[in-house]
């Protein structure tokens, strides 16, 4: 039986689920992507996407990162770096030593607020976390802004419009909106993970046209739903 406790909620693929939380997972996408083999079988869900978003696919990638940089990605605890960690010394591998404070995250104190969050990120990604900050109050000023899930997230009359997080090569925006077709070829662009994460890479001028048509976006359909 289908359980319609919580708030209906639309994953980009037409898959239809209920949660009580703001969480824009899909239960029905994520049980259709897991991996019926290898480590990444064994981790969980948050985990598995964390990885996904730094390119992580296979063991010898996980090598690349220390402990303390692993824990810094949204997504990975403690358990799935105990899983990590056993799957590597199965396979002879280790994580790799740290030698110097890690650079992506200052802090590995959950943030109480988006300034934290934003403080917590080198100089260069700091702006462009600010810019897309500040495009988003600029379009809705009347926007609520509060950490949601360890990131920033903003919401409109108790409904979110969107989210962002900072990565160590890129900036991930959550969700993307889908059904125009203007956006859908703006997408091409760029990588998309999970079917809705949108990935813009920091070694790239930000786009903050295609953030504000998404936001637009967003909110004419919002503003439908309403009527």
């Amino acid at each position: 039986m289908t359980n319609k406790t919580g708030i209906r909620k639309v994953c980009p693929n037409g898959h239809v689920f209920y949660k009580s939380s703001d969480c824009l997972t899909c239960p029905i996408c994520e049980k259709k992507k897991k991996p019926a083999i290898g480590f990444l079988s064994k981790i969980s869900a948050p985990a598995r996407r964390a990885l996904e978003q730094e390119g992580i696919s296979t063991l010898k990638q996980v090598t690349k990162y220390t402990e303390a940089q692993l824990l810094e990605l949204h997504g990975i605890g403690k358990s799935a770096v105990k899983i990590l960690l056993q799957e590597l010394a199965a396979n002879n591998l280790t994580f790799k030593k740290q030698t110097t404070k890690a650079t992506t995250v200052k802090d590995n104190a959950k943030p109480e607020s988006v300034n934290a969050y934003i403080a917590n990120f080198p100089d260069e990604t700091q702006k462009y976390l600010q810019k897309i900050r500040a495009l988003i109050k600029k379009l809705i000023p009347e926007i609520e802004e509060k950490i949601s899930y360890g990131m920033p997230s903003y919401h409109y009359q108790g409904s979110y419009v969107i989210y962002f997080a900072g990565y160590k090569n890129h900036i991930g925006i959550y969700p993307i909106p889908t059904g125009n077709k203007e956006l859908d070829g703006l997408y091409k662009n760029y990588k998309i993970t999970g079917k809705a994460t949108l990935q813009l890479p920091l070694s790239k001028p930000l786009p903050l046209g295609l953030i504000e048509k998404m936001v637009k976006h967003k909110m004419t359909t919002l503003t439908n739903k309403s009527k």
